[in-house]
């Protein structure tokens, strides 16, 4: 009953998801490394924003959510307690989105994979013990897992990125202070002249 109420915002994450993975690959393909940065980080505050809001709404008031529109203090219990999963759940649509648009789509796969795995390692150790909390458990550690694995491939794809455009930029600096040292009058004029060049080598 809860699951309705926690996933009707996650809608708008998602239609954005779609808006937001073409304009990531328009990015990455024009090489508008700032133009795909100034997004991310758009994108990250304001679904951070519309999670953490919905987080207190529903754990302020998810008793009254679960009286009103479900008839049950069971409802509000478990709003209450999937509360916690709102800025991760939220966030996991447009990070899943950015990481498509970087071409990180095998990443994207083992990640996806391993919170799978993660969810059913919980429900088998702690659903037996804990019953639906277990459950609960697992689905907020599966999200948390999959937001901070998530970040952190997009930090590094970027850090790399930023360490290679640093290392050309270095490269290229010393070349030119390398063709500044070179007398090129001398040069063209051996140009002009190869055969007298070619007889000063020996």
């Amino acid at each position: 009953m809860a699951f309705p109420l926690l996933f009707f915002p996650n809608a708008i994450t998602s239609a954005f998801a779609v808006l937001l993975l073409p304009l990531i690959s328009e990015g990455v393909a024009l090489g508008d490394k700032t133009y795909v940065r100034k997004l991310t980080l758009k994108t990250i505050r304001y679904c951070s924003l519309l999670g953490f809001s919905c987080m207190f709404i529903f754990l302020l008031f998810g008793n009254h959510l679960g009286r009103i529109l479900f008839h049950s203090q069971l409802a509000g219990i478990f709003i209450r307690t999937l509360s916690f999963i709102c800025p991760f759940m939220y966030l996991n649509n447009t990070l899943s989105a950015i990481l498509q648009g970087m071409g990180k789509v095998i990443p994207l796969f083992f990640i996806n994979v391993s919170a799978l795995l993660l969810r059913l390692i919980f429900i088998f150790t702690f659903v037996p013990t804990h019953g639906i909390k277990g459950y609960l458990w697992g689905l907020l550690a599966g999200q948390l897992y999959q937001c901070t694995i998530y970040l952190f491939t997009i930090i590094a794809s970027t850090l790399v990125k930023a360490i290679g455009v640093a290392y050309r930029t270095v490269q290229g600096y010393e070349v030119l202070k390398r063709a500044e040292r070179v007398n090129w009058r001398s040069r063209m004029e051996d140009l002009s002249n190869p055969h007298e060049a070619f007889e000063r080598l020996h």
